[in-house]
């Protein structure tokens, strides 16, 4: 739940803040070759990638927060900054503020392309078998059709 999950976050910014052994079993380094909407991103020895449409990545932390600065686009963002690094970013990373490129190269993008070894890839919660590459790309945009709220009080 969201006190575990917050828990768990503070626990690993600690860690990294002091050179603990969470934060040595989660700074694993992965050579990663990326190119965004055809341009290759420099290598900078990538921790993580991240990527999504909403602004939001959970616990009000607003990461993605130029995912809408283009209609049909998504924000993507390469870590390669240190633990200890992010870990003092966090405030920043909270309220959405630009990430500095010392610790993540960002784009907004319409198509990502991600060539490793055995890229792990977590999709909506949910863990998806290793690949060697990944590609992500935007759809078409959706528009929802919500039947009109009812008022309090009203039958």
């Amino acid at each position: 739940g969201r006190p575990g999950t917050a828990l768990l976050l503070a626990r690993a910014a600690l860690s990294a803040l002091a050179g603990g052994p969470l934060a040595r079993a989660l700074d694993r380094r992965a050579p990663l070759r990326i190119r965004a909407d055809g341009e290759a991103w420099p290598d900078g020895g990538d921790l993580g990638l991240l990527a999504g449409t909403v602004p939001s990545i959970g616990l009000g932390f607003r990461a993605l927060a130029r995912c809408d600065e283009q209609p049909g686009f998504f924000h993507a963002i390469g870590l390669h900054g240190s633990l200890p690094r992010l870990a003092r970013l966090l405030p920043r990373i909270h309220r959405g503020a630009p990430w500095p490129r010392r610790a993540g190269f960002d784009a907004v993008v319409r198509e990502l392309v991600v060539e490793g070894e055995g890229i792990e890839l977590l999709l909506d919660g949910a863990l998806r078998p290793p690949a060697a590459r990944i590609r992500l790309t935007s759809g078409p945009a959706i528009e929802l059709l919500l039947p009109p709220r009812r008022r309090a009080g009203a039958v």
